[in-house]
């Protein structure tokens, strides 16, 4: 499960000099043990400081979440990691498009301070925040920030520890102070807070809906339903639409190369439209119906059999799990 990305900030104990003499002092100490505790502390927190800075200017660019408004103007879509000028891009789109009332969020993570920037935004404008699917770590900082705050009835939450990355891979724990007068401003319970920021920057906590709603952290949980369709808001092109539709419909995947097209293409129209997720699959499964309809009417005896053949296999494969479900519960 992803996790928060290291944060950006410059060490105050970090320089070109401090790199160097961080890790010879280090070294040095560690093989006299002829230091005292003060001085042991100074050295690592330079050697952290330099492991962290040089992480940072080493680490390969990353590719920050694709920003975008939504149909019609009445949202925006967030989707990927809240790197460098997330917030910014969020912001421009706001002050353009004032009838802007909600924002979809989909992310892994992302930097502390980007999920702050955008949580102060959503505020100021108050916006209602959605998941439809996952929001963790830097991005829970944004969502909770939401006037009206929708979790997607398959969508999670999830919260750990902040932290920088060192350059051998190490995570420097730092104080999380941020983070929880954040979550205390949204409101928040304490003990959640606590919890939350409790758990180690490696792993991650996904709290159920009800915890969520009695800790203030979600307002309601909607079904598919209830907003415009989320699942192209990463990648909106028909490559995209055609991979979605083979993920829901797996049995279209010996279909003609243009059917499974044709399908694609509703489904992305209705995605630009505004459709929701719940009529997009409805409609999807009705155009496949359609499709396996037609080709069952053309198909000869010999392949009607074998189908018939192979349905009540399945059939009976299902009853027969059934039964072992069942007596396993008793």
């Amino acid at each position: 499960m992803p996790n928060d990305k290291p944060r950006r900030i410059p060490s105050r104990f970090a320089t070109p000099f401090a790199t160097t003499c961080a890790a010879s002092a280090l070294g040095v100490a560690c093989l006299v043990g002829a230091v005292s505790a003060d001085t042991r502390t100074a050295v690592r927190m330079a050697f952290v400081g330099a492991s962290t800075d040089l992480a940072q200017r080493f680490a390969p660019e990353e590719v920050g979440a694709r920003v975008v408004l939504g149909p019609g103007g009445a949202d925006v879509r967030v989707a990927g990691d809240l790197m460098d000028g997330v917030a910014l891009q969020v912001a421009n789109l706001l002050a353009a498009h004032p009838t802007v009332r909600r924002i979809h969020l989909t992310s892994g993570g992302g930097l502390v301070e980007e999920g702050l920037a955008l949580g102060a935004l959503i505020a100021e404008h108050q916006l209602d925040t959605y998941v439809p699917d996952e929001c963790a770590s830097a991005c829970t900082l944004a969502f909770v920030r939401g006037r009206g705050r929708y979790l997607g009835a398959s969508g999670r939450l999830g919260f750990h520890a902040p932290y920088e990355a060192g350059l051998f891979g190490q995570a420097f724990a730092v104080d999380a102070a941020p983070e929880r007068a954040a979550y205390r401003a949204a409101g928040l319970a304490a003990d959640f807070t606590a919890e939350a920021l409790a758990v180690a920057s490696d792993d991650i906590w996904m709290p159920d809906a009800d915890r969520l709603i009695r800790a203030g952290a979600v307002t309601e949980v909607v079904e598919t339903d209830r907003f415009p369709d989320s699942t192209l808001d990463d990648d909106d092109s028909p490559l995209a639409a055609r991979a979605q539709v083979l993920r829901n419909l797996p049995i279209l995947a010996q279909a003609e190369p243009a059917a499974i097209d044709r399908i694609a293409a509703w489904y992305r129209d209705g995605y630009h439209d505004g459709r929701s997720e719940a009529d997009a699959l409805d409609g999807m499964r009705a155009h496949a119906s359609a499709h396996l309809r037609g080709l069952f009417r053309r198909a000869d005896d010999a392949t009607v059999r074998a189908l018939g053949h192979a349905t009540l296999t399945a059939m009976r494969a299902a009853l027969q799990a059934e039964k072992v479900a069942r007596a396993g519960k008793a």
